[in-house]
């Protein structure tokens, strides 16, 4: 009830959770022309945690934690001066968390909260979902002001993918999840990033390189990286989401992909090979995705696909043949009609036997 009342207000997303507890908080407040400095230690003992809107809940919370504030006179954090007895460092350990089905056994961290600035003070390894995420680096600076800078160092660690799809879109992707993060960023509102991810799928390689992001507070995100697909197989994408699985596979290269100003422009192509030929799809854009109006631009080149192949998942029968083509500029919404622009030119071609 004291986390309700005390920080629903303004957070109110906290508004909705329950937690029990034991809390004990120790305080040394001055007060000096305007400005506070206020130590002391903070225990969080026996306390548990729940929030069914967002499907969280911590079985046990253990924190003991010291700590040092200083709060300048215009508001803004401000360093204190050099201390006698300098803060030490603490702990938080939280134990059988669960996250939409994601269960994690233990988190623990030793951290320092002084001179208004929160520091991971050894690296933190957090395991689940068969694998594991690394913090190595983590400092939060301007506590108690409005203007907080942070930055951090993540390495994400052969995590299996398909319960955090089930926990992030409600369908099941197969694969393990690998990358590195060597810049996270927090400037005054604006996250920013910059890594690298891979994802392995059954013998098939899907690599984001060279992401660089950045998201202001107000206003849409911008972000560039390249994009490699190596023999993904179609199966394992598709399984939950058509009653019949894909067969073939994925290949392709987009060397630079960009998103600024709720546009996505992209250069290079990908190769779907499948139904006994290959479809190639190229030119991809996508506009106004944070309008009402969204949508996906793209060139299609339809390649010796067998109409035999393509149709046999149809219940009226069978159709024979080869077909080729393409579909220049097709537009493609997330309403009906959906594919409201294109320039098509299909044929069947004539193959011996």
């Amino acid at each position: 009830r004291v986390l309700r009342d005390v920080m629903g207000g303004r957070y109110p997303w906290v508004a909705g959770m329950g937690a029990a507890g034991i809390l004990k908080i120790d305080t040394d407040l001055d007060l000096a022309h305007g400005s506070y400095r206020v130590r002391g230690t903070l225990d969080l003992e026996n306390s548990s945690l729940a929030d069914p809107a967002h499907e969280l809940s911590v079985r046990n919370i253990e924190v003991k934690l010291p700590f040092s504030l200083t709060t300048g006179s215009d508001g803004t954090a401000a360093p204190g001066p050099s201390e006698r007895h300098p803060t030490k460092p603490g702990t938080l350990t939280g134990e059988g968390i669960d996250f939409r089905g994601i269960g994690i056994p233990k988190v623990h961290a030793r951290v320092l909260l002084a001179e208004n600035g929160f520091t991971l003070q050894d690296p933190m390894r957090i395991e689940f979902s068969g694998g594991s995420v690394n913090i190595e680096a983590l400092r939060l600076d301007g506590l108690g002001s409005a203007h907080k800078k942070g930055k951090a160092v993540l390495e994400i660690a052969n995590l299996d993918l398909a319960p955090l799809a089930r926990a992030a879109i409600g369908k099941a992707i197969e694969g393990r999840l690998n990358g590195r993060f060597d810049r996270l960023a927090l400037d005054d509102g604006t996250w920013g990033a910059a890594g690298n991810l891979g994802l392995q799928i059954q013998g098939g390689e899907l690599r984001i390189v060279g992401i660089e992001l950045e998201a202001p507070p107000s206003g849409a995100p911008s972000a560039r990286c390249r994009v490699r697909a190596e023999g993904i197989p179609l199966d394992a994408l598709s399984r939950e989401f058509v009653q019949q699985p894909l067969k073939g596979t994925l290949d392709g290269e987009l060397s630079s992909v960009r998103l600024a100003k709720g546009r996505l422009h992209t250069k290079g192509s990908l190769t779907f090979s499948a139904f006994d030929g290959k479809i190639v799809l190229s030119e991809l854009q996508a506009g106004d995705l944070h309008g009402p109006n969204p949508f996906v631009q793209l060139d299609v080149d339809i390649k010796e696909i067998g109409l035999a192949a393509l149709t046999s998942p149809l219940a009226f029968g069978q159709v024979s043949g080869v077909l080729e083509g393409r579909i220049g500029d097709l537009r493609i919404r997330p309403g009906f009609p959906y594919a409201t622009v294109f320039d098509a030119r299909l044929e069947t071609v004539k193959r011996r036997g």
